[in-house]
């Protein structure tokens, strides 16, 4: 089982709401990402599932887009250890405040796999579980 992250994040760390235009350039759209996927996952998507999915060693992969409405789903795979991928979207704008990544992935013993400079205002990091 994989479970593949992506999220939008300003320059200053905080989570931005689902933004389908800052994410699209060619092979690293967020549309191409969720089409890896067998599954995408929802906010009450359940983490039970997920876990006995894990533990019989089936192997479909997962979609979950990280935005201020699917914190708890998130919080809740990181939590189980669930999560395997993250694609890190970075923009090069300031946020008016909200909620900083910080507050709900913890990266620590991620190791960053890729990075791309999508354009100006945009660059994605590609982390891996270390």
């Amino acid at each position: 089982m994989k479970i593949i992250i992506a999220t939008t994040v300003s320059a200053d760390g905080h989570i931005l709401p689902h933004c389908e235009d800052m994410q699209q350039s060619g092979k690293f759209a967020l549309s191409v990402i969720r089409q890896k996927a067998d599954m995408e996952l929802h906010p009450n998507s359940s983490l039970l599932t997920l876990l006995a999915c894990k533990q019989n060693n089936e192997d479909p992969t997962y979609f979950a887009e990280l935005t201020p409405e699917s914190i708890n789903l998130i919080i809740g795979l990181q939590r189980y250890r669930l999560i395997d991928e993250l694609y890190l979207y970075q923009s090069t704008t300031q946020s008016n405040g909200g909620i900083l990544l910080a507050d709900v992935v913890n990266l620590e013993g991620w190791q960053v796999e890729n990075e791309y400079a999508i354009s100006k205002s945009l660059h994605l990091r590609i982390y891996r579980k270390g």
